[in-house]
Formats: structure tokens, sequence, C-alpha cells
């Protein structure tokens, strides 16, 4: 006969008390996983317990099962499909992918999971689970309902015998249904393998939408929270530090705005080649000659030196001085370059940038990636950095100073809100395209900074005109704050690129996505 005596809707992972309240904070705060457990369980008791045991499985660094022989009857078929789930890579990739130790990543691959996994039990499966449980519960009820009519008649022996008819009436009635609880466990295991193979495809599709969304939720949360680029011990920067709550509201923002969602999943591929670039320049190289010292670097040999090799039997003296590095050598050293101006971002925002930039993102999308890059190499050089948005406004062409056609964000140092980082996302302008009020606001916020010696990166899909007279200003200030700038043209239209040129150190055009790789080098070796 089944052991009832066991806790009834049994967890079938082992877990502690710390398990336990990361789930039920999970449940306060994610509303999407309360919503699927509420629902699950109107229709399959267990459900509730399959769902919490599902977070434990993607939420502990190690998962045991318990025992089958330690569960109740209705908890078995949970641990099959648990134990099914744990046995496909796509459960393994998805702990991979974050969710081990993650309150957030865990409650966001649970509910996708659950979600697949009790759409693969079917409803006869559905009804005996449900009649099982209920089976169970009642012969339980019923066997502590014999124990309090046992314990009565040893206290009140003037009706004893009535207490004892009670019981052992219960009793008989909780047989009955234990018997019931057989027949459907009976039933269950033979149908146990069709379920198996039903819950554990399921497990891999679920798993494998479980892992895109984690990396999606994780690429829009460091997106949006400083979280790509150089950070850590030494790095002098780190993530923004983001509480359970902030990371779902985040989520759900970025979930609900087209324009984020294709920011994030381009930004981190891109801040990733900034810092790839940035790592590969060269750090204070040695331009500064300090004196004499001896070594074997043949590029700094001075002169007195190389004389040995004009005399054949003086020739011996050169090389073992060489093999020893005894050849007096020139000594050079570099400097550290003091502060540097801003790194100013100029995100074209006129209505084309809408346009793809080949079949993987908009022209929008991707500048505003490059933007959140330059603002990972802003924050590792400790550097002020300010995006100006600029199009064209009939208000401004009209005269009304109240409504500029250029738009600054500024963060100090490179560092920004996840608030601010959205708001600069988000923002668009329209209409056409303009070049004198970027210029100008690029040239006050140089003027603004405490250094000179800015960068300053324009990327634009517009028509350039620039007159005569505000190139020769541009170029004269240029000059003077020691001011460089770089350009990219997001189309291969020959049309004011010559004008582009006057006024930039550097410049790249490219019409695809795919072609890119020139001008994110030229714009990250800042």
């Amino acid at each position: 006969m089944a052991d009832l005596t066991k806790a009834l809707h049994t967890s079938v992972v082992r877990h502690d008390d710390y398990d336990q309240h990361a789930f039920r904070e999970s449940l306060a705060v994610f509303p999407k996983l309360k919503n699927i457990l509420e629902a699950a369980m109107r229709s399959l008791p267990t459900a509730g317990k399959l769902i919490e045991d599902i977070f434990y499985s993607l939420y502990k660094p190690t998962v045991h099962l318990e025992e089958p022989t330690d569960l109740p009857p209705s908890a078995t078929i949970n641990r099959a499909i648990i134990e099914q789930m744990k046995s496909t890579t796509q459960w393994d990739s998805v702990r991979s992918a974050g969710t081990v130790g993650d309150l957030f990543y865990a409650a966001v691959a649970t509910t996708t999971i659950a979600r697949g996994v009790l759409s693969a039990v079917d409803q006869a499966t559905r009804k005996r689970l449900r009649e099982l449980a209920e089976a169970e519960k009642a012969a339980n009820q019923l066997y502590q309902n014999a124990e309090t009519y046992e314990e009565a008649a040893e206290a009140k022996p003037d009706r004893s015998a009535e207490f004892q008819k009670l019981a052992q009436e219960a009793r008989s009635l909780a047989e009955e249904k234990e018997e019931r609880v057989e027949q459907l466990q009976q039933r269950l295991e033979g149908e146990t393998e069709q379920i198996e193979d039903a819950t554990r495809q399921a497990a891999r599709d679920a798993c494998s939408s479980a892992e895109d969304e984690v990396d999606q939720m994780e690429a829009a949360i460091k997106s949006y929270s400083n979280g790509y680029g150089d950070t850590g011990p030494g790095t002098g920067t780190a993530p923004l530090a983001m509480t359970l709550k902030d990371k779902i509201d985040l989520a759900k923002k970025v979930g609900e705005t087209p324009i984020l969602q294709q920011v994030a999943e381009l930004a981190g591929r891109v801040v990733r080649i900034a810092m790839e670039v940035q790592k590969s320049k060269i750090k204070h190289p040695p331009t500064h000659l300090v004196g004499v010292e001896v070594g074997d670097k043949l590029a700094k040999v001075l002169p007195s030196e190389l004389a040995y090799l004009t005399a054949p039997q003086l020739e011996p003296v050169f090389y073992a001085r060489y093999a020893d590095r005894q050849l007096r050598q020139r000594k050079m050293v570099g400097y550290r370059k003091e502060g540097r101006g801003p790194i100013i971002a100029v995100l074209d925002s006129s209505g084309s940038m809408g346009m793809q930039l080949g079949e993987k993102a908009t022209k929008e999308a991707w500048s505003k990636a490059v933007a959140l890059a330059l603002l990972a190499i802003a924050r590792k050089q400790k550097r002020d950095f300010c995006i100006l948005h600029f199009s064209d406004s009939y208000s401004y062409r009209r005269g009304d100073k109240d409504k500029k056609a250029v738009k600054a964000f500024v963060f100090p140092r490179g560092e920004a809100s996840p608030t601010d980082l959205i708001a600069t996302t988000e923002f668009y302008i329209g209409g056409g395209t303009e070049f004198k009020p970027w210029m100008d606001e690029a040239l006050k916020q140089v003027d603004d900074s405490r250094f000179t010696r800015a960068d300053v990166i324009c990327v634009s899909d517009g028509e350039v005109y620039i007159s005569p007279e505000e190139e020769a200003e541009w170029n004269r200030r240029r000059k003077q704050k020691g001011m460089r700038c770089w350009s990219v043209r997001l189309n291969n239209d020959k049309v004011g690129e010559a004008e582009l040129a006057r006024i930039s150190d550097g410049i790249v055009a490219i019409d695809d996505m795919a072609a890119e790789s020139q001008a994110l080098q030229m714009m990250f070796q800042i």
C-alpha cells in the first residue's frame, strides 16, 4: 500500500530555507511567474510544486532529487518530469546562461520552461493526477481523523465505544481511498514512458527558448546599466548595482520598446569590438630621450656601439656585448597623457535613420549601439561623454530658439544611470538633416570642458552642406583646441562627402552593417 504519511505536494528537488526564500521572493516581484503558477494550479494541484522544483533546478549550484521511495505517489510524476528535463543538454545550457545563483534569470527561465513542460501534460494525465492528489489528500485526512477519534476514546472512557466506532469507520474509508490511490498510481506508471517522452521533448524546446530569453534579458540589463566594457577589479569601473525589482522594471521597459531591444541586441558585440580596439593600442609609447642604458634593443643602440661592426676584428666584441645585453642604447620613456576633453557622439536623428542598414538593424539602432560602445570607452578613460542627437526642424529654421534641432545628453566621466541611457536611446527627432546645429553645440561642449583634445564622432546618412564660413570656423577652433573629428556616412552617396571630409580627420562610408569593420576600427581607436 502507498505510504500516505509523507507530506502531500512534496518538492522533489532537495532544497533549504534559503532556496525557498528565493523562490518566494521571485513570486512576489515577478508577476509572470506568479500568474503561471496560479493558473496551472487551478487545473493541476501538483503543478505548484513542479514549478517550484523547476526553479530550484535552475537556481541551485548542485541539484539532487529525493529518492522515489521517499515521495508520495502524486510527486513521482513531478520527479520523472524534472529528471527528464535534467537529462537534456538544453537544461545545462540555460543554467550556464546565468540562472545559477541569480534569482531574476532563474525566475525568467522558470516561467518559460514551466509553460512549455506543462503544455506537454495531456488532459487525461491531468485528470488522473488530480484524482490521485485528491484521493491522497482525502485518505490522509481520514487517517488523521481516525487517530483523533482513538485519542478521544482514551481521554473519555465513558464514550470510548462511540469514538472507537468512528475511528474504525474513518480507517475503513481511508483504506478505500488508499486502494484508489494504488489504482491510479499503477495506471500512471503504465503511462510513465509516454509522459517522459513528451515532457523531455517539451523541456528541450522550453529550455532553448528560456536560454534565448535569458540572453536577451542579460543584453538589455548590461546595455543600460554600464554592464559592458572593462569592469571589475583594477579597472576603476563596475556595472551599476541593481535590485531584483530594478532588473524586472528595466527588462519590462526594454521588452516594450523596439528601439531599446534592437540596440541591446547589437550593443554587446559592438562594445566588445571597442574594448578589443582599445586593448590593441600602445599605451604611453616611449617618445622622450632621458639618458643612456645597456641592453640589446638594436633600434636604440648608440652609433658608437655600431662602429664595432665596421672592423672585422671588432665584430666579435659587438656580438658578445649583444649576447650579454650590454650594448649602450638610448633610454626612452613615455608619459601618461594629461586629462583629455570629452568624447562627443553626434548621432543623426533624421527620419531616414529609421531605414535598414543591411538586414539586421536600422541605421538608428546601429548608431546608438556605437554610442554605448563609445560611452564604455569614455568610462574606461574617465572622460566626459556627450551624445548629440541632431536633425532639422521647421521650428529651428523659422527662428524658434526654444526648439532646437539638437539635443545633448551629458554623462560626466562616462557614468550613466539606466534611466539616462534609456532616455537617450529612445530619443528621436525626425525630419531632415542640418549640420550647423550640432557643430555649434559640439564646440560649446568642448569650450565648457576642463580639458582640450576632445574627440568628436559623427554618424549620419544625410546630405551634407557646410558653408565655407562654418567650415573655416570649425577647423580653426578644432586646431586651437586640439580636437579630432571622425565621421561615418551610412550610405555610399558621394554627395557632400568632400565637405564632411574637410572637417574630419577620417571618414568612412558604409551602406550595410556587414561592412562595418573599418568604421568601427576608426571610431574606437580614440
